[in-house]
């Protein structure tokens, strides 16, 4: 069960779910200060959906017609009913974990979930695509394209024009960040001619990074 998919599937548990909510809110609605004219509608739409339920599920009764009135009815009912849990419930402080559990409801999680740094290394493909420019790519090792793996928010590029290479990626001066898998890189016209020098890794939401990729180099065109 997850935030959206609280409602059970079986229209006939979807019932009981109603029951238990509607019953466990109105014992409780003055002590989370919720007005009782916010949920009122809540009873009758469980009343016709009830109804239209026990017509599509008897076998003498079963018809198209029955099923598409039950469908309709329930679909009427969650489209109030989310928008109050949303409001009135799940976000209420006054409204405690223990109750969401009561109500068969997704207990809300206030604590941020902490990404660890990525643990992908990004491979990297460099193509001059214009005078004076290249175009860097993180390939994914994995699948060998441009998706970013799970664990990666984006792609930290670096980048330098030197004489020899680097001992190490991060000895690269220049880097930016991109939430893309393709970055372009331009250059002056007294560049061109001269070895770039490219890594990159990808990082998490937080800026924590991942290992390097392989460093390549190309020629400025």
């Amino acid at each position: 069960m997850n935030g959206k998919n609280y409602i059970p599937s079986n229209v006939l548990a979807f019932l009981n779910f109603m029951k238990n909510l509607l019953k466990y809110v109105t014992d409780n609605c003055m002590r989370w200060e919720v007005p009782p004219q916010s949920f009122a509608v809540l009873q009758p739409l469980t009343d016709a959906l009830e109804a239209a339920a026990e017509v599509s599920e008897d076998a003498a009764t079963r018809t198209s017609a029955a099923i598409k009135k039950r469908n309709e009815a329930r679909t009427a009912l969650e489209r109030e009913l989310r928008p109050f849990v949303q409001g009135k419930l799940i976000h209420n402080k006054l409204v405690t974990d223990d109750d969401l559990t009561a109500m068969a409801l997704p207990v809300h999680d206030s604590t941020p979930t902490h990404h660890p740094a990525p643990h992908s290394r990004p491979a990297i493909e460099v193509k001059a695509t214009n005078n004076r420019q290249h175009t860097v790519s993180a390939l994914n090792q994995q699948t060998g394209k441009k998706n970013k793996p799970e664990d990666a928010y984006g792609v930290r590029y670096c980048h330098e024009i030197r004489d020899t290479p680097p001992l190490k990626a991060s000895d690269l001066r220049h880097s930016v960040f991109s939430r893309k898998t393709t970055h372009v890189t331009d250059y002056d016209e007294e560049d061109r001619g001269k070895t770039a020098y490219y890594a990159a890794c990808y990082e998490n939401s937080k800026g924590e990074a991942g290992p390097y990729s392989d460093i390549i180099s190309a020629i400025i065109p």
